[in-house]
């Protein structure tokens, strides 16, 4: 994991994203980049706002990002820190920083005024769908003390394991943790022989670490996740997004703001392509 980038809005909420960022790793990410997008009211030509004045507001936010990268610095000496302040369109900044740094992942905090960024809208919604490399959003009250218990929410009864081994192994890599696959069953459909032998090849796929399969019955499909990986004290929910399927039954427009909101556990949003 050589470089991460974490956005930040300079609020607590932010702080408690960046600090998790320099501790989820194992070992630690070689380098960091605090982006920090700030934009414009759209009347603010007309306001009477001087070049001056915007050039003030640039420096003082620049100010308060280097301050907030000599307070991480002092805790996490071994990692190499960078700051980006940029005004302008959230989407277009970080899709840019995205590729220019080469980043292999992206952190956020899951609440606090990001401008237009956690309005969760559509746009922002799609924009997490599309983003090349992985995501993790962090709740401000979860403590990083290692990840022992991961769970990943798929389909084992119809979907392939082949296409999702890899991702897997490589998270396993990094934790050596148990894996917890999560079924959300949401017509309380029952299983079919051929089900269960989908099921079984995933068993036996993984048959080399510590795997539990888990079925989830419920309508409130964010609430009943959020209920068993506090239950089953989870560490990481991980998902592999795509557009038609998983992601959009868990992240669509019914369930967006619950999981936006998800205090008990950190979200990975993977990428198979790409994985830290």
């Amino acid at each position: 994991m050589s470089t991460v980038l974490v956005i930040t809005n300079l609020t607590d909420s932010a702080r408690h994203a960046l600090d998790y960022a320099c501790r989820m790793g194992n070992p630690s990410p070689d380098r960091i980049i605090l982006l920090h997008v700030f934009s414009f009211s759209p009347g603010i030509a007309g306001e009477g706002v001087s070049m001056a004045a915007l050039g003030d507001m640039y420096n003082n936010e620049e100010q308060a990002l280097q301050q907030e990268i000599a307070r991480v610095k002092g805790v996490f000496p071994g990692i190499a820190f960078e700051g980006r302040v940029v005004a302008g369109s959230f989407a277009d900044a970080l899709l840019e920083e995205v590729v220019l740094s080469e980043a292999e992942l992206v952190v956020t905090g899951a609440e606090g005024d990001y401008n237009d960024f956690l309005s969760w809208d559509n746009h922002i919604l799609d924009l997490f769908i599309d983003l090349p490399i992985p995501v993790v959003i962090v709740p401000p009250a979860v403590a990083l003390s290692g990840v022992r218990n991961l769970a990943f929410a798929c389909n084992y009864r119809v979907e392939d394991p082949e296409a999702s081994l890899g991702i897997l192994r490589k998270l396993w890599e990094v934790w050596q943790c148990r894996f917890h696959l999560v079924y959300v069953n949401k017509e309380a459909r029952v299983a079919t022989a051929a089900d269960l032998v989908c099921q079984q090849s995933w068993a036996d796929a993984l048959q080399r670490y510590e795997v539990y399969f888990h079925e989830l019955r419920s309508n409130e499909v964010a609430a009943a996740v959020d209920q068993f990986c506090q239950d089953q004290s989870i560490d990481l929910l991980a998902i592999k997004p795509h557009r038609h399927g998983l992601w959009t039954n868990l992240f669509g427009k019914n369930n967006t703001r619950d999981f936006a909101h998800l205090h008990s556990v950190p979200v990975l949003a993977l990428r198979s392509s790409r994985i830290p």
